[in-house]
């Protein structure tokens, strides 16, 4: 797209060289259909005015900060790095890409990261507040950060806020692509609804094992989605990555800057997919040690979804917060 203004000012000088002055009176006529063809002969991307171009904001390093600066939580407390700052970094990146998105499709997408955060934020203010056992584990997990100097957490803050930028690229990818029609509108269409769901499914087992929580701490719970998803919080988060990334992947139109953007939508995927089965298989772990001979745990079929395998000695990390 940079050298689209040079080619059109070589064809301009061409035509003023060998053109009659009547000629020259239809330029402005003829201009726009000119850079609609030249437009599709770049692989298909619309022409941009170089003004447009010139007042659009700098969205990637504006989504850079919307990552870093609330990851530097973590900093002040450790878990806060990766609850609130998560949450906040995805809904900030998201409403930043929804202002450039120009279709219905590119808009839903990017009110999912929207919702998604302001829900998990609301969601562990509200635990942390009433739930003291959260509060104790946030204190077990600051005592577990580096010592010495807080700069020590420079390396966990700067992974953190790496992993939400790469999550965030496919908000960005659709935002800024062209409308598309076809297998490819249907696609992404369906990827959305399918991000949405996962959406739902998340926020419907966090409050629902909430619930259940409430009367007995310690107690299994298999009734309402749990009885076909051992994780729906955890399971729901799955699907939703996973549907935006496919969303971003359909709309992108094919160039360089496209490919560099799907790459890195494709590892943040696989980053946040592993941190996810990584709590997974160590909440199996602790079923199995902890509910091993109950009835009840023995005749819950819920798919557990994918394990790593299970490593000696007591769960830690993440899966500690559910």
């Amino acid at each position: 797209m940079a050298r689209l203004p040079v080619l059109l000012l070589v064809v301009d000088v061409a035509q003023a060289l060998r053109a009659p002055p009547a000629m020259l009176l239809r330029r402005k006529a003829v201009a726009a259909p000119a850079k609609r063809t030249l437009g599709r002969f770049f692989r298909n991307a619309p022409v941009v005015s170089p003004v447009a171009v010139a007042a659009a904001p700098p969205l990637l390093p504006a989504i850079g900060a919307a990552c870093a600066l609330p990851t530097c939580l973590g900093f002040w407390k450790r878990e806060y790095g990766v609850s609130y700052a998560y949450g906040l970094a995805i809904s900030a990146s998201a409403a930043l890409a929804l202002k450039e998105a120009s279709t219905e499709v590119a808009r839903a997408h990017a009110l999912v990261h929207v919702a998604y955060g302001a829900r998990l934020c609301l969601f562990l203010l509200w635990r942390e507040t009433s739930v003291p056992r959260f509060q104790k584990l946030r204190e077990k997990i600051e005592r577990s950060a580096p010592t010495g100097s807080r700069l020590n957490r420079a390396p966990f803050v700067a992974g953190c806020s790496l992993l939400y930028y790469l999550m965030s690229l496919p908000v960005v990818m659709s935002a800024r692509a062209a409308p598309v029609a076809g297998l490819r509108a249907a696609a992404a269409k369906t990827a959305v609804g399918l991000a949405w769901a996962g959406f739902l499914l998340a926020a419907a087992g966090d409050a629902y094992k909430s619930v259940a929580k409430r009367s007995d701490p310690s107690a299994l719970v298999t009734g309402g989605p749990f009885a076909l998803l051992a994780h729906p919080n955890y399971q729901g988060e799955q699907l939703l990555w996973t549907a935006s990334t496919a969303a971003g992947l359909a709309l992108a139109p094919l160039s360089w800057a496209s490919a560099a953007s799907a790459l890195g939508a494709l590892v943040g995927l696989a980053g946040i997919n592993f941190v996810l089965v990584q709590a997974t298989t160590g909440l199996n772990a602790r079923h199995r040690a902890t509910y091993g001979d109950d009835p009840k745990f023995r005749a819950w079929t819920a798919w557990k979804g994918v394990e790593f395998a299970a490593t000696p000695g007591p769960p830690t990390g993440v899966s500690e917060l559910y």
